[in-house]
């Protein structure tokens, strides 16, 4: 009874990290992409922003499968599983050099040992196995046994290549957690009718201090203010479209700039690489749940998905996209007999092509126009404004965490390398010796956040759309290119996990490596000419 009772506990802990790693992965997705996402389709329209929106959503998935294939392989090569004999199946005496240090494996090829895990490297000779150990253990004595990006650099990077990785990723977080900043001061101004320059310092740095000094501890409640968020997203987009039904905005489509919402669509939907690692250490290596844990973040970008599209359509039945397009539709109504005469001037600020062009989000028009035209509908502009509040403020804490859990494995490593600490399974970023480092390591880090949130409070959508698209698609391009090619090389061969890729998906990093090359090639042509 009670071997039955503890599968039930250990089942239901299963689920809650399943419903934890989806409730984050749209907290991750749903961040400010959605919100500058609408600005981009001043042009264009809604079904050719649909199509490309729909290519990059099926980028994303396949992205989602790459990562966990590397996680896996990180993680057996970290946590030191056991290594198997070329002769059979039995597990040789020297699989265990990856539970021991250097000094003490000497004396364990003496003794005999079996062990079997799901995760393991089977097969394996024992003189290519000490080539394997000695050249891809990144660092035996630290004792790392859960893959970040550090460790996963150190692993399946060329040496020459990992400090560029480093920079990109800890670029891409800080960039990222700027856009967050500045949104969220601009938001939270508006609320309480003061300058995004008075909020900015006390949005940065309370925030940053919950993560810094929580980040291991807070994701229950990052998974339970995303369903908060997302729940107030919905009610927002249903209670938009009820508005966008009364002012029925006339949609315009053209398939000439169907390539302009390509950008701002991946950076909407991508995101989720960053906190995979994170969340990825809740699970055992056994195939269920990571298949499982696959699944919740498909299940989290497939929801953001449909909430973006619809988002989308909603804002577009409200905001008129160009001046032009405004004018067309609002400058002339019939009177009561049927006569023509002049309606209100529209504003060319609010509009999609204004916000835009002036660096704002398309909540920005969307919010003033409701109550301009809907006197009686207020409440709809209060409700999405405390939509963007929430939504920006789990967005921060979110990314911050995967920031900071980057940072972490950093400095552990550094330690282990530098002071000869040896980080334990147990260990935790929060405990000592190296919490200190990791807290100041932290600091830096958010204070370059703050520094260009306050130098810069009209960046937004530059920063956003620009520099961070260009840096995901590194990330998803050509980074994780490496990573794939290097755990399917013969190197590798000898390492088995629990869940493995099919045979097409097993050749999908060419067909990312070639679609985010073109990415990165489309936003430096279209940067340089000033489009």
């Amino acid at each position: 009874m009670e071997v039955q009772s503890s599968g039930w506990k250990s089942s239901g802990k299963v689920i809650l990290f399943y419903a934890q790693s989806y409730f984050i992965s749209i907290a991750t997705i749903l961040g400010t992409g959605i919100l500058g996402l609408p600005a981009t389709l001043s042009k264009s329209g809604f079904y050719p922003f649909v199509l490309t929106f729909f290519l990059n959503f099926v980028m994303q998935i396949i992205a989602i499968y790459q990562m966990v294939d590397v996680l896996q392989y990180a993680r057996t090569v970290l946590s030191k599983h056991n290594y198997a004999s070329a002769e059979g199946d039995d597990v040789s005496d020297r699989a265990l050099l990856l539970d021991r240090n250097r000094d003490e494996s000497d004396s364990m090829e003496e003794s005999g040992s079996s062990t079997d895990h799901p995760n393991s490297v089977v097969n394996a000779p024992t003189e290519e196995y000490s080539t394997f150990e000695a050249q891809h253990h990144p660092d035996p004595e630290s004792g790392t046994t859960e893959p970040n990006f550090h460790a996963i650099a150190k692993l399946f990077m060329p040496t020459l290549v990992q400090p560029m990785f480093l920079i990109v990723i800890f670029f891409h977080f800080i960039v990222i957690i700027i856009s967050y900043a500045l949104a969220g001061s601009e938001a939270y101004a508006q609320i309480f009718g003061v300058t995004p320059s008075m909020i900015t310092p006390y949005f940065t740095w309370i925030l940053a201090a919950v993560v810094i000094l929580g980040h291991t501890v807070i994701k229950p409640g990052i998974a339970v203010l995303t369903l908060a968020k997302g729940t107030l997203l919905f009610v927002t987009v249903v209670v938009t479209i009820y508005s966008g039904a009364a002012i029925n905005n006339e949609i315009s489509d053209d398939w000439r700039f169907t390539d302009q919402p390509l950008l701002m669509g991946i950076v909407a939907l991508s995101g989720i690489i960053l906190v995979m690692p994170m969340l990825f250490e809740k699970f055992e290596p056994v195939r269920s749940q990571m298949v499982g844990f696959r699944n919740s973040l498909i299940a989290g970008i497939s929801t953001c998905f449909v909430l973006n599209v619809m988002w989308c359509w909603a804002v577009l039945k409200v905001v008129p996209q160009t001046y032009q397009s405004c004018n067309t539709s609002r400058t002339r109504e019939d009177d009561a007999d049927g006569h023509s005469v002049s309606a209100t001037k529209c504003d060319p600020y609010l509009t999609l092509e204004g916000a835009k062009a002036n660096g704002e989000i398309s909540t920005v028009p969307l919010t003033k126009l409701i109550s301009m035209e809907e006197m009686d509908m207020e409440w709809i502009a209060v409700g999405i404004q405390v939509f963007i509040m929430l939504s920006i403020t789990v967005s921060f804490l979110t990314m911050g965490c995967a920031m900071q859990h980057t940072v972490c494995g950093w400095v552990d490593d550094f330690m282990s390398r530098h002071t000869g600490w040896k980080l334990t399974v147990n260990s935790r970023c929060c405990s000592k010796p190296n919490f200190f480092w990791h807290v100041f390591a932290g600091l830096n880090c958010f204070t370059v956040v703050f520094l260009v949130a306050a130098l810069d409070p009209k960046g937004f959508v530059v920063i956003l759309e620009r520099v961070t698209s260009i840096s995901t698609n590194l990330l998803y391009g050509i980074f994780m290119f490496i990573w794939i090619r290097q755990i399917r090389s013969a190197e590798y061969k000898y390492v088995k996990i629990s869940l493995e890729n099919g045979c097409i998906l097993r050749w999908s990093h060419y067909v990312s490596l070639v679609y985010f090359s073109a990415a990165i090639v489309y936003d430096v042509i279209t940067w340089s000419i000033g489009r």
